[in-house]
């Protein structure tokens, strides 16, 4: 697909970045490659440079053209909405704002940025985190492992120094445990009929395996069991649970059933300090989190509202105009977004420290232009991009009539 033709390997970002800073007119990048997204942020003033490069690299030949724009402000408020968490699969998660922020750092560090991308990435962190603190799009967890997370954690309080033991190695548990291992938790215990299996997954995840016969002498130690085998009945029974509460000297058990049909009879949450929750419990957790944070997009979104009128003042990014831009097409859910400066319509003017003054033709004025590919919107609706979504973006600088470079991004006091 187009979307795995574009994915750029860690490994190969510096040589990336460098190819693209090196295309005539391109004067800044910033390269963000994560397994949900590639986007491309470069300034200069010849954005179009780096199409013929992306299209002899990762060989996109007509599909090149199959692309959306985004003119003023919305290249400012993509990047402000990714920094945020609002344009991932999960609302409000926090993984990609470190990711930017790292892709920023490895920019600087290789001298590919300047005063152009340095003020708008430095102001996008800024908004995400006003976003997440002002507002509760990341409150509650919105997947089955981060539900039982969230009640292990208040169980436990923390899970430093807890064990889980999987019985059936599901792809389901596995997720389930590593979220808990990703909390804290110190060891994995895993028992599967299949033995070989076992010790397969035990490795993945640093744990120990054990014969499936043997897992009720492990109940003593643990604290965690998710429970996810494909038997038709009850693999954990009350006399499962009675015997290994007679061991367990007060400790509480956390029993994780997301088997179907059920691995756990429900008799066994009717003991003293075992606290019994299945799949469906575990996703209605999930699922009234999801509405929260859908709840708190148009506070979120507001936000950002103001935050890009800021930024335009400060980089002086003319507002949209409804007659440009605009979807052309839509594949492949990637997206790609460009800005570009341009001459503007008011005749003769020049830049000093007081401010904007009428002598000479300008063509420090921005705009913004996102070019975009996408399959456009969510099996759910919300026209988010999806977890494996790519995109690139692209900001380009020009120069006055004159011949000489403006002096930065902004064509105003900043």
């Amino acid at each position: 697909s187009l979307r795995e033709r574009l994915a750029v390997r860690e490994a190969e970002v510096p040589e990336v970045m460098a190819a693209l800073r090196d295309q005539p007119g391109v004067e800044e990048v910033v390269l963000i490659s994560t397994c949900n997204r590639v986007e491309i942020y470069a300034a200069g003033s010849e954005p179009q440079s780096v199409l013929p490069y992306l299209d002899s690299r990762f060989g996109l030949g007509p599909e090149v053209s199959k692309l959306y724009r985004h003119v003023g402000d919305e290249a400012a408020r993509h990047l402000f909405r990714v920094v945020s968490g609002l344009d991932s699969m999960v609302l409000g998660e926090t993984e990609i704002f470190g990711q930017v922020k790292t892709a920023y750092a490895k920019a600087q560090e290789a001298g590919a940025t300047a005063r152009t991308l340095n003020k708008l990435f430095q102001h996008a962190f800024r908004v995400g985190k006003h976003v997440r603190t002002s507002t509760h799009i990341q409150q509650g967890a919105t997947s089955v492992g981060g539900a039982a997370v969230e009640l292990a954690e208040k169980i436990f309080g923390e899970l430093r120094d807890s064990t889980v033991m999987i019985l059936g190695a599901g792809e389901m548990s596995r997720r389930t445990a590593q979220s808990l291992q990703s909390r804290g938790a110190r060891s994995v215990i895993v028992a599967n009929r299949t033995y070989e299996r076992a010790v397969e997954l035990a490795a993945e995840m640093g744990g120990r395996a054990v014969h499936y016969d043997a897992w009720p002498e492990e109940v003593k130690i643990v604290d965690v069991i998710i429970s996810s085998t494909s038997a038709p009945h009850h693999v954990i029974t009350p006399d499962h649970v009675r015997a290994a509460l007679r061991r367990r000297q007060g400790r509480p058990l956390f029993l994780i059933d997301i088997a179907v049909p059920r691995d756990i009879d429900p008799a066994c949450g009717e003991f003293d300090d075992v606290y019994l929750y299945n799949v469906d419990h575990l996703e209605g957790m999930a699922s009234e989190a999801r509405a929260r944070r859908e709840k708190e997009i148009l506070r979120c979104e507001k936000i950002i509202d103001g935050e890009v009128t800021t930024i335009s003042r400060q980089l002086a990014i003319p507002p949209r105009s409804h007659s440009e831009g605009g979807v052309i097409a839509r594949i492949h859910r990637l997206r790609f977004y460009c800005c570009h400066r341009h001459p503007p319509s008011f005749g003769h003017s020049r830049l000093t420290d007081g401010g904007l003054h009428h002598s000479f033709s300008f063509a420090d004025d921005f705009r913004y232009t996102g070019i975009s590919l996408s399959a456009g919107a969510n099996a759910d609706g919300t026209g988010r991009a999806s977890e494996c979504a790519s995109r690139a973006s692209f900001f380009t600088r020009g120069h006055s009539h004159h011949g000489r470079p403006p002096s930065g991004f902004a064509a105003g006091p900043s």
